[in-house]
């Protein structure tokens, strides 16, 4: 009964795969309806839902190499008070568009640029860098617990 509760309370994830900004916002839309939302692993690629699989079997139950939100860049849940989406698509591939996600909340505003591939008709996540001085890439974390940023 709960789960179907919770199923009624929370719209699917339903963002147009055609629209690789449409799919960020539909994300975080459901994140501020419910902060303890996550993406199912299909938004990832074949090659990051691997690295998520081999992260989780790596950490036999514990915490993995990601320990943070990979939507919110934080440990505990943020309150997103507004959102700026833009998109680019690649200069070379038509198959490749990068989404930048500007979070901005009480305390101070966040970048996540997500790269999308066009695989089978779909376009899916194939990395995440979160910019900044805490930044990250998910990928590198992932696979070598490198957070992939520069020290400050």
């Amino acid at each position: 009964v709960s789960a179907l509760i919770l199923a009624l309370t929370v719209p699917a994830f339903a963002a147009p795969a055609s629209d690789p900004a449409a799919i960020i916002k539909d994300i975080y839309a459901h994140i501020k309806a419910s902060e303890s939302y996550d993406p199912p692993n299909s938004v990832f690629t074949p090659r990051v839902q691997k690295l998520i699989k081999d992260d989780e079997t790596d950490a036999k139950g514990e915490v993995g190499r990601l320990d943070t939100s990979i939507w919110v860049n934080a440990q505990d849940t943020v309150a997103i008070d507004k959102l700026i989406v833009t998109s680019k698509p690649d200069d070379f591939r038509k198959d490749r568009q990068t989404v930048t996600a500007q979070i901005v909340n009480k305390d101070y505003p966040e970048t996540a640029v997500c790269y999308f591939e066009k695989q089978n008709g779909k376009w899916l996540i194939d990395d995440v860098r979160w910019t900044g001085k805490n930044g990250w890439v998910l990928s590198l974390i992932l696979k070598w617990s490198d957070y992939g940023a520069d020290e400050q």
